[in-house]
């Protein structure tokens, strides 16, 4: 009797968690395909002003055979470990562990105040995009550690500065900007990068913060900016329908550098 009893609750809990991987599965299949209809939006948009002419004179060579790479990528069939895909790990997601990382654990351990510390214990990694939690002092992966100790930097030099604009020149994935909205949840963020960059970005961004309003927006801002700095990733309802940015912190993550 207890030997049938038992066969069917493991009956009943496989096909509960097959009923979750399946949920999961097209949850998932849903949020790519979300995707995949913005970046056709925004790639009409840059067309439709003309603007896809000036990436021959603002876009790298590298970031132009790369984009093509990405594009053939976001625009095939759901990739749950979408992290994984060879450009977008090399050029998103730092994975080792080595001295610099050593440097930055030191630094959000010892050499920031209280205050700061509290602020970034508000934030969690997600598990979306499936990344390996390399450091354990901050249950994360060695990419955000890099992002937190980013964040701290900020926090901790901003002196009596009210944060409320973030401009991000190059945001990878979107894992800093899901970091810093976590952390300071009334400031609005521009994330400036490649449409391609960008589809990342909205894939990754709306589902780890579904209720966060996301506008992707195309157009030109002057004759000095090309087409892949027109487009922002805004993270909150206000002023998204405005050009004028008046930043408090920029951010060029591709150069390791707050500014």
């Amino acid at each position: 009797m207890n030997i049938k009893k038992n066969i069917l609750i493991a009956i009943s809990l496989f096909n509960l968690i097959s009923a979750q991987i399946l949920l999961s599965r097209n949850n998932f299949d849903s949020q790519w395909q979300d995707m995949q209809q913005e970046y056709k939006r925004l790639c009409k948009s840059l067309k439709n002003q003309d603007l896809e002419e000036l990436e021959n004179l603002y876009v790298h060579p590298y970031w132009q055979t790369t984009k093509e790479e990405i594009r053939n990528f976001i625009l095939g069939e759901p990739e749950r470990n979408f992290l994984d895909n060879w450009q977008i790990s090399y050029n998103m997601a730092r994975r080792e562990m080595g001295v610099a990382q050593t440097y930055e654990i030191c630094y959000l351990e010892h050499c920031i105040s209280e205050h700061t510390k509290k602020q970034l214990a508000l934030f969690n990694e997600s598990d979306f995009g499936l990344l390996d939690r390399d450091c354990y002092q901050f249950n994360c992966s060695s990419n955000t550690l890099g992002h937190l100790f980013y964040v701290a930097k900020v926090l901790e030099n901003k002196n009596d500065l009210t944060i409320k604009n973030i401009v991000e020149l190059g945001s990878g994935y979107g894992n800093l900007a899901h970091i810093f909205k976590t952390i300071l949840p009334d400031t609005t963020l521009f994330l400036i990068d490649l449409p391609e960059i960008l589809a990342i970005q909205f894939l990754f961004l709306k589902a780890t913060m579904p209720d966060i309003p996301i506008y992707l927006h195309a157009f030109r801002m002057s004759m000095e900016v090309s087409s892949f700095a027109t487009i922002f990733n805004q993270l909150n309802k206000s002023a998204h329908q405005t050009l004028k940015i008046d930043g408090h912190v920029f951010i060029s993550e591709s150069c390791s550098n707050v500014m």
